[in-house]
């Protein structure tokens, strides 16, 4: 009979762990991209929410100058440690190392693309939003750039469809201004995956890779070799 307390201690712990696992399966990962363009002012941002909210990330695009030395990257980062500035000189000799590195690696990886794209049907896109004004200051030329985007957004909306799961249709609009030259767009995607598929899709995209003829020894060496 003293054992039977003891009994009931571990049922329970293992049906907290049980419970504490099947949260952690089903918590959602959210990603939200927002773009706003104004002209040549371009603004985009990526937040990152999971495990409920315990973890946020929060990444800025890169703000790209010239300098007499090459080009300069600025890019803000925040997260669990705090917010973080980060600033990187890429001379040409660099830009064009980093460019043929990049291209080896795709090569390497072209053949799990089938693989790819079957993860990413596990991810579903909650809102896709994406409007646009345009303007060039002449009404048969501002016709003709109104008609050529809803072309291209209504084919990137096709391609994501085939891609990814839409829960909701995508919310598409250009608006053309006839009297002023101007760009301005608004987009926002908000997507997520439960973590458990996360993990799995990880765990098979790395077996997919370890398949490659290279291995994964050569192309971690590439990978590194990248921010060399």
């Amino acid at each position: 009979m003293s054992d039977f307390p003891h009994g009931w201690i571990w049922l329970i712990a293992a049906g907290f762990l049980f419970v504490l696992g099947l949260l952690l399966w089903i918590s959602p990962i959210v990603v939200t991209t927002e773009m706003k363009k104004v002209n040549f002012n371009d603004d985009l941002e990526v937040h990152v929410k999971a495990l409920y909210g315990l973890v946020r990330l929060k990444w800025r695009m890169p703000v790209i100058e010239w300098t007499n030395r090459g080009i300069k990257l600025r890019s803000e980062t925040d997260n669990q440690r705090g917010h973080e500035e980060t600033e990187e000189q890429l001379n040409a000799e660099r830009v064009v190392g980093i460019a043929n590195r990049l291209n080896r690696i795709v090569k390497q990886i072209e053949g799990i693309a089938g693989l790819a794209k079957q993860v990413l049907r596990n991810v579903k896109v909650q809102q896709f939003k994406w409007s646009t004004l345009v303007g060039t200051d002449d009404a048969m030329w501002t016709a003709m750039a109104t008609g050529m985007l809803w072309s291209v957004k209504t084919t990137a909306a096709g391609v994501a469809s085939q891609i990814v799961h839409l829960c909701a249709p995508p919310e598409l609009d250009v608006q053309p201004a006839y009297n002023r030259m101007c760009i301005e767009s608004e987009f926002r995607f908000v997507a997520h995956i439960r973590l458990g598929q996360a993990g799995i899709a990880g765990i098979r995209l790395v077996m997919g890779i370890r398949k490659l003829r290279a291995g994964t020894g050569s192309l971690g060496r590439l990978a590194t070799k990248v921010t060399e």
